[in-house]
């Protein structure tokens, strides 16, 4: 399946695996991570009917995945940075879901990191929640 991919998906399936190698880049990891997953988004809504769509979908989910358990070996972060970690987040409420509901452990490595510069009491289930309405 690998060489008859189309470009677009090969492209942000690198973008996405460079986001989570980026340790200590977090712009660059963040800008990776949120043009990935722009591309394959514009690729499934240009291709509705693509045989790719439940590749594409575990993509998404396994670098998202990936992405989350990352997040409590993360240094320090100023709260600029964070905010945009927060942004990117809220941009994909349902693939977190998903991840969440698949590994509970990961909710406690989210709330971690929301705590950084948020509230200690941070409600993920809520924030999500609100992502998703808006």
């Amino acid at each position: 399946m690998e060489m008859m991919l189309p470009i677009d998906i090969k492209e942000a399936r690198e973008l996405l695996e460079q986001a989570n190698n980026n340790d200590y880049n977090h712009s660059l990891r963040v800008r990776n991570f949120e043009e990935g997953f722009q591309i394959l988004n514009e690729y499934l809504m240009e291709n509705p009917f693509s045989p790719y769509e439940i590749y594409i979908e575990n993509i998404k989910r396994t670098y998202t995945r990936k992405f989350l358990e990352i997040l409590s070996s993360l240094p320090e972060i100023d709260f600029g940075m964070w905010v945009n970690y927060l942004f990117l987040f809220i941009k994909i409420p349902d693939d977190i879901d998903a991840i969440l509901e698949r590994n509970p452990e990961l909710k406690l490595d989210l709330k971690s990191f929301f705590e950084i510069h948020g509230d200690q009491n941070a409600d993920i289930d809520g924030i999500l929640k609100i992502s998703k309405n808006h």
